[in-house]
């Protein structure tokens, strides 16, 4: 079984800069993805092609497929997904990697070829073709059961930070991803002046399996930090990384040290639900939460690496306050400053 070594460091700013108890003042709401054009790009430059005017072509039923012409004569069509921009990592490259997503291609590991991330210098033009009626990326996953089945913190938890601010720094590993905290009635994170990570309530908190899998990767003996430090960026975090399918992985950040079970091992499958640990602050972090995010396995990249990409919880409620009330989603990917449970509140 291919254990993903996840090579994702986050920067010094995960998990939020220690503030004032202020509670959901410190989230703000944001969204990375590009829209997708409904006509022909054409030619691309540095900054990468004009894709506004996307939901215009999604109107007419379908999917809008990217068609990129590479410069090495072959062409790539898909779904565009994702766009990755370099400039705003934590080691800066003046370019942007596009994902493609290719429905037909999806396949159990390793033969899943389903995304396709195309870097700039590879690309000579892009096109954007009429709809077609093939399943969506969303779907798709979806239907193959890639999805977080529930949330992975008891009651209610909040998304701190989702696809936005320091994670598009993270080289690609966090574009997708959700940092979760818990607060109080009133939003707030911690208790008191909030000096000691025991004073932040997700410290602690048990966390369980969203979705079922196989095991890829174990880290269970990394230190946890004191409040506001972390040892630097490359240094271990407590984590579990589990097999989803295909080549799409579901990974769980930060754990306490030694709090993850010695039955959560490589190779053991494991239903959702189960309980790997518990909420720490080990690795590139400055306070207590936890860092979820799925990504897919890139064997043709050189070297070979992963991505983060977009993901669902299932059957969740969701609210913008953690009183609520809720609104039920059959599916949800949940923006920066959502309240989240796997029951009503």
């Amino acid at each position: 079984m291919l254990v993903v070594l996840l090579l994702a460091v986050l920067p010094a700013g995960c998990g939020g800069p220690k503030a004032t108890n202020d509670g959901v003042a410190d989230a703000g709401v944001g969204d990375a993805s590009p829209d997708v054009a409904d006509a022909a790009i054409g030619e691309v430059d540095s900054e990468g092609p004009d894709v506004s005017d996307a939901q215009e072509a999604d109107s007419t039923g379908g999917v809008a497929l990217w068609r990129a012409s590479l410069t090495d004569g072959r062409e790539v069509v898909g779904e565009h997904i994702w766009t990755y921009d370099h400039n705003r990592w934590w080691e800066p490259e003046p370019t942007w990697s596009h994902a493609l997503f290719d429905v037909s291609r999806l396949r159990p590991y390793p033969d899943d070829h389903s995304v396709h991330v195309i870097g700039a210098s590879e690309i000579e033009t892009i096109d954007v073709l009429a709809p077609s009626p093939r399943r969506p990326y969303r779907q798709a996953l979806r239907d193959e059961g890639i999805v977080l089945s529930r949330s992975p913190l008891a009651g209610v938890a909040h998304v701190f930070t989702g696809h936005d601010s320091y994670h598009l720094e993270e080289q690609g590993y966090g574009d997708n991803a959700w940092d979760l905290v818990v607060t109080d009635e009133q939003g707030r994170r911690f208790t008191g002046d909030g000096a000691s990570n025991e004073e932040f309530l997700a410290w602690g908190k048990p966390v369980v399996l969203p979705s079922a899998g196989y095991v890829v990767e174990v880290v269970r003996d990394a230190p946890d930090n004191p409040l506001g430090t972390h040892p630097g960026l490359g240094s271990p975090n407590n984590l579990v990384g589990v097999s989803l399918g295909g080549s799409y992985y579901l990974y769980l950040l930060h754990f306490q040290q030694d709090s993850i079970p010695a039955e959560v091992a490589v190779d053991a499958y494991l239903e959702a639900g189960t309980y790997l640990g518990t909420v720490g602050n080990s690795g590139v972090t400055l306070e207590p939460h936890l860092h979820v995010t799925v990504l897919w396995y890139d064997a043709a990249a050189q070297p070979p690496r992963s991505w983060s990409v977009p993901s669902e919880f299932q059957q969740v409620w969701t609210a913008p306050t953690p009183r609520g009330p809720a609104t039920f989603k059959p599916f949800d990917d949940p923006p920066t400053g959502t309240f989240m449970s796997s029951e009503e509140f």
